[in-house]
């Protein structure tokens, strides 16, 4: 593949920053990772979210910006931090992106084109960072591109905790000999992309030529979106297990679809034949622990 140049990823001990490392790893791309997780021991471990931390960060070509305080439903817990972390850590790479002349992509949200439905400090801070980097690329010259990523999931997706996804908590269920929880009446639909569809895509976007006249904004997703209640549905019956109706998240989003338009790119994995696998994966864990 042609050479992305020096790389650096922030957020690179989360799920999708870490899946991007090891694939650029692979490509023998020089890349360094950036996180603030106390687990994190690769590489650079800094807070973004520090504007001091700006003279320890490197000269690069190409800068990913990953890192996050991404999940809707907490950040209502705790809305001044988010906030402050999501703005402050944009403005960090901006930043760093205008003083090297590197080429800067985002990771977007797609709950932000669903702002009406979903009001919450972790859409309006992603929001208020797409706004900077427009303004950045209009005013300064910087070369930023930002990747609308749809439920992304994928092998170590979060089971527990705050960063945990409906796909991990379903195989901890299964695992578990539980039900698989579907929120409300499952009628909620979402449009959901593999992690490593999404490596390549956000590594097609890396090599795409400059476009200095706009700010490019790519939707990241398959185009197709499937109801939640049919994929736990597709989940328990690969993994023998049953599905549970649980009270409905005050916060969800009804209806999600990306209209992909990354030249060159298409997805190739599908999140049913996924969960499938997955699924019989579990049902012969538990056989043999039976």
């Amino acid at each position: 593949m042609a050479s992305l140049g020096k790389t650096l990823i922030t957020g690179a001990a989360g799920f999708i920053g870490s899946a991007l490392y090891k694939f650029l790893k692979k490509r023998d791309v020089n890349v360094e990772g950036v996180d603030r997780s106390p687990c994190f021991n690769k590489h650079l471990k800094l807070d973004l979210a520090n504007r001091n931390c700006l003279e320890f960060l490197p000269d690069v070509d190409i800068i990913y910006h990953l890192a996050a305080d991404a999940r809707t439903s907490t950040s209502f817990s705790n809305p001044t931090e988010v906030l402050r972390n999501n703005i402050n850590a944009t403005l960090t790479v901006l930043e760093l992106a205008e003083r090297c002349g590197a080429k800067l992509i985002v990771g977007g949200s797609s709950t932000v084109h669903y702002s009406a439905e979903c009001t919450c400090p972790y859409t309006e801070s992603k929001f208020l960072s797409d706004s900077m980097c427009g303004m950045m690329q209009a005013l300064y010259g910087v070369d930023v591109s930002i990747a609308y990523l749809y439920n992304v999931y994928g092998d170590g997706v979060a089971q527990t905790g705050a960063n945990s996804t409906v796909f991990g908590i379903w195989k901890k269920q299964a695992l578990d000999h539980g039900g698989i929880a579907v929120c409300g009446d499952g009628t909620q639909t979402l449009d959901f992309t593999h992690v490593n569809d999404v490596c390549r895509a956000l590594t097609r976007i890396g090599l795409l030529p400059i476009d200095m006249l706009d700010m490019p904004q790519y939707h990241i997703g398959t185009g197709e979106s499937h109801s939640i209640a049919a994929l736990a549905d597709v989940f328990a019956s690969a993994a023998n297990a049953h599905v549970q109706m649980v009270s409905p998240r005050e916060y969800e989003v009804g209806h999600r679809q990306a209209e992909p338009n990354l030249p060159g790119w298409a997805p190739l994995v599908s999140v049913t034949e996924w969960l499938r696998e997955e699924g019989n994966t579990i049902r012969t864990a538990r056989c043999k622990t039976s």
